[in-house]
C-alpha cells in the first residue's frame, strides 16, 4: 500500500547572496514573536522510498530566501497570494467581501497567520 508522499526541509540555507535571512536577523532576535514574510525557491534535494510500504519522503532544499518587510508595499500582495494559494490547495476560500474588509482595516504586518501549536510539536519521522 502506497502512502501519499511526505516532505521535510533540509537544514541547510542557501549560500551567499541567495540567503536574505541575515537582513532580518536583528528583528528575529529583538522581536522573536513577530511573523516575517519571505519569498522562497525550493527543489527536491533527495527522495527516499520505503521499500516495504512504498511511502516516499522528499527532502526539499532552499535555493533562495528573500524576506519581505511588513513595511513593504509588497507585503499585502504576498498575503493575498498566500490566501489565494491556500484556498486553492485546501478549498477554504474566503469570500471577496471578507478579503476587502480585512485589507482595508489592517496593517499588512497583522495579516500574516500566527503560528499555532502545530508548529511547536515535533512530528514523528517514520524514517
Amino acid at each position: 500500500m502506497t502512502d501519499e508522499p511526505a516532505v521535510k526541509l533540509s537544514a541547510s540555507l542557501p549560500a551567499g547572496d541567495r540567503n536574505g535571512l541575515p537582513a532580518i536577523a536583528s528583528a528575529l532576535v529583538e522581536q522573536p514573536g513577530d511573523v516575517h514574510a519571505a519569498v522562497v525557491l525550493l527543489r527536491a534535494r533527495e527522495i527516499r522510498t520505503n521499500t516495504r510500504t512504498g511511502a516516499a519522503l522528499a527532502t526539499a532544499e532552499f535555493l533562495a530566501i528573500e524576506p519581505c518587510p511588513a513595511s513593504s508595499p509588497d507585503a499585502a500582495t504576498l498575503h493575498r497570494l498566500l490566501r489565494e494559494h491556500y484556498g486553492r490547495r485546501t478549498g477554504n476560500v474566503e469570500l471577496p467581501l471578507d478579503q476587502q474588509d480585512e485589507e482595508d482595516n489592517q496593517d499588512p504586518a497583522e495579516l500574516w497567520p500566527q503560528p499555532g501549536p502545530e508548529f511547536d510539536s515535533d512530528v514523528d519521522d517514520p524514517w
